[in-house]
């Protein structure tokens, strides 16, 4: 059973994280308004550590470490990112979107232009 609620767009970035038990670098395998997954956070990070993620362009994000398997680990955003900072994302090198797909600022996917090109208001 999936378990998101929230649509998840793939990533290569590296960026720093913090935590109350150590600091270094990890990489963003992929993203989402509610959260990401990570690859190399370090071995004192587990389960329910609070973490403060520094991303791209001067962004943070601090939210709560949900899994760890192996070298992974899935944190949940304490408050969600906006779409905005989504976007910067899925627009940026490194992001895989597998379509252009608008959204509202709820995050909800909006029909495509010709639907609403065509209908009549």
């Amino acid at each position: 059973m999936e378990r998101r609620g929230a649509e998840r767009y793939e990533a290569s970035s590296t960026i720093e994280y913090s935590s109350a038990e150590c600091r270094g670098e990890a990489q963003i395998l992929d993203l989402s308004l509610a959260g990401c997954r990570l690859r190399g956070l370090g071995e004192g990070i587990s389960r329910g550590d609070e973490v403060e993620l520094q991303l791209p362009a001067g962004m943070t994000a601090t939210g709560t470490v949900c899994w760890t398997e192996d070298s992974l680990a899935g944190v949940k955003f304490a408050v969600p990112i906006s779409m905005a900072t989504l976007d910067y994302f899925r627009f940026a090198d490194g992001i895989t979107v597998t379509d252009d797909a608008d959204f509202d600022r709820f995050g909800r996917r909006l029909p495509p232009l010709g639907a609403r090109a065509n209908s009549s208001l």
